[in-house]
């Protein structure tokens, strides 16, 4: 879901919200339903590497630079969304970005949350094909 609220000008704000619908319970899926215990850190460190990756840096530092804040506490959200390939993060703008940047997606792929999913859930299913 995409929400903007415009006050006009550059008071403009908005935000994604994700819903992840299991289509046959029709429950919204967390990601307690989908990660074993313990799983908030190792995204923590998914989540700073391919924040380095997709802006070409080496070190938080050089993030910071950029605009971007808090890298070394980011944590999951509840805000993803899930298709045939892996798992996108959205950390809306001021969460761990300056306002002026556009709301950071992290893609994982599947194959590098393996280690991370619970066993027998419908992602865990999705990620085997």
């Amino acid at each position: 879901v995409f929400r903007t609220n415009s006050k006009g000008g550059s008071a403009t704000y908005s935000a994604y919200n994700n819903y992840v619908i299991n289509l046959e319970t029709g429950d919204l899926l967390t990601e307690n339903d989908l990660f074993e215990a313990g799983y908030d850190v190792a995204l923590q460190q998914l989540f700073a590497t391919k924040l380095l990756q997709q802006n070409n840096v080496s070190t938080v530092y050089d993030l910071e630079e950029l605009g971007y804040f808090g890298i070394d506490e980011i944590m999951p959200n509840r805000n993803f969304l899930i298709d045939e390939s892996g798992i996108t993060y959205i950390f809306n703008k001021g969460e761990y970005s300056a306002y002026l940047l556009d709301a950071p997606e992290v893609f994982i792929p599947f194959d590098e949350l393996r280690m991370l999913l619970k066993e027998n859930t419908l992602v865990t299913k999705l990620a085997q094909q």
